[in-house]
This record gives C-alpha cells, structure tokens and sequence, in this order.
C-alpha cells in the first residue's frame, strides 16, 4: 500500500493512493512467476478543472520467467474517469512488457 500528498496549489494530483496484492508460484512448475492486482486513486486538485476529482485505476499483470534473464509481462488496466474528465469514456489499456536483466 502507499500513499502520497502534495500541495494541490502547485500540484494538479493532491493526494495518490494505491495498493496491491501479488501471489508467486500460481501453476505447478512455474516457481517464480508472479500474477498481481491492485488499484490506485488520484485526488485532483481545484485547479486541475476536470469535472471530476478523481481518477481510478485497476490494473492486474502476470509476470513469466522466461529464462534466467527473460521476463515477460502482460497486464490489463481499466482506468475509470480518465485524467478526473468525466466527459471522457473509462479506458481499457492492454500492454505487454519484456525485461532482460544482464
């Protein structure tokens, strides 16, 4: 978990919290493998003018070892009320992410 503060006078996020689960080893023979889910929220300040105060995202990501310096993770992110616009749609972001580690 985490939480975060500044002055929304000079800061258009005031306040930023998040936390999150992640359990390694989910399948059989997949040892160091690390599926996750968590949910963050920013507080927008007065002067971001969104017409919402907050933005909500949830995210969840499967994290594989590959090899012993290969590691791919897909993830899925919904964000709710994108940028504290309320005119604008929730948006769903699907991304792959590959690490080598040397």
């Amino acid at each position: 978990a985490r939480y975060g503060w500044a002055d929304e006078n000079v800061n258009l996020v005031k306040q930023f919290y998040s936390g999150g689960l992640s359990y390694t080893g989910l399948f059989e023979g997949r040892d160091d493998d690390v599926a996750a889910a968590g949910v963050a929220l920013g507080r927008l300040s007065d002067e971001a003018d969104s017409g919402d105060d907050q933005e909500v995202v949830y995210e969840t990501f499967y994290n594989a070892q590959i090899t012993k310096f290969l590691y791919v993770t897909p993830s899925l992110q919904y964000i709710q009320n994108p940028g504290g616009d309320d005119s604008i749609d929730d948006a769903v972001v699907i991304a792959l992410r590959a690490q080598i580690i040397f």
